[in-house]
C-alpha cells in the first residue's frame, strides 16, 4: 500500500509537470524558432514510438528512465528555450533541478546492486541454454527482505525491493543476455525443454 501511494504520488507530480511544460509548449507559434521546437518533438516522438515498438521485440523496459533519456532531452531542451524566452529568472529552474538531483541520488543509493557483477555470473550460463524459446521466473515465492537503517532516527525498515530478488534479477539479466527469449507470466508451456527456468541459473 505504501508504495501504492507513492507512486500515485509522483504520477500527480509527474501530471503537474506536464501541465505547467505544455503551457510554454502552447507559446511556441510566437517564437522565431517554432519549426525547430517541431523537430525536436518529432525526434522525441518517434523515438519513443520506436522504443515501445522495440518491447514488443526485445526484453526490455521500454519505459525506463535511462531507455527515455533521448526523447526526454529532446522536450526539455524545448522547454527550457520558451522558459528563457518568456520568463526573466532561472531560480524556479535550479529548485526544482535541485530537487529532482537529490530525489533520484537517493533512490539509487538505496539500491546498489551491481548489474555488471551480476551480468558476468549470468553470462557463461547462458550458453548451455541458448536452445531456450522461453524464460520463466520459477522463483517468485523465495522473497529477499532488504533492511534500510537511518541513523538519525535510529530506525530500520523492511521492505522487499523488487531489484533485489533473485529470481527477477536472474530473469532481467537473462533477457538482456538473449534478447531473444520470450518472458512467461504464467508456466504454461507444455514442452518444459524449450523454457529456462530462473532456479537453472546461479548467481
Amino acid at each position: 500500500m505504501g508504495s501504492i501511494i507513492f507512486q500515485c504520488l509522483i504520477l500527480v507530480i509527474d501530471l503537474c509537470i506536464f501541465i505547467y511544460f505544455f503551457t510554454f509548449y502552447r507559446k511556441a507559434k510566437k517564437s522565431p524558432v517554432y519549426y525547430f521546437h517541431i523537430l525536436l518533438w518529432t525526434m522525441a516522438g518517434v523515438y519513443a514510438f520506436s522504443l515501445l515498438i522495440s518491447g514488443w521485440f526485445q526484453q526490455i523496459e521500454e519505459m525506463s528512465v535511462r531507455l527515455m533519456a533521448a526523447s526526454n532531452i529532446c522536450l526539455f531542451f524545448s522547454f527550457l528555450i520558451l522558459y528563457f524566452q518568456n520568463v526573466n529568472s532561472d531560480k524556479l529552474i535550479l529548485r526544482v533541478g535541485s530537487l529532482f538531483f537529490v530525489f533520484l541520488t537517493l533512490y539509487n543509493i538505496k539500491d546498489p546492486g551491481n548489474y555488471l557483477e551480476n551480468k558476468n555470473k549470468i553470462k557463461p550460463q547462458m550458453a548451455k541454454f541458448s536452445h531456450k524459446k522461453y524464460l520463466y521466473n520459477d522463483e517468485k515465492n523465495k522473497v529477499t527482505t532488504t533492511i534500510y537503517y537511518f541513523p538519525i532516527i535510529d530506525k530500520t525498515l523492511k521492505y522487499p525491493h523488487t531489484n533485489n530478488q533473485k529470481g527477477k534479477l536472474k530473469e532481467s539479466i537473462a533477457g538482456t543476455i538473449n534478447p531473444q527469449i520470450k518472458w512467461l507470466k504464467y508456466d504454461t508451456v507444455q514442452d518444459r525443454s524449450k523454457v529456462l527456468y530462473t532456479s537453472q541459473l546461479k548467481l
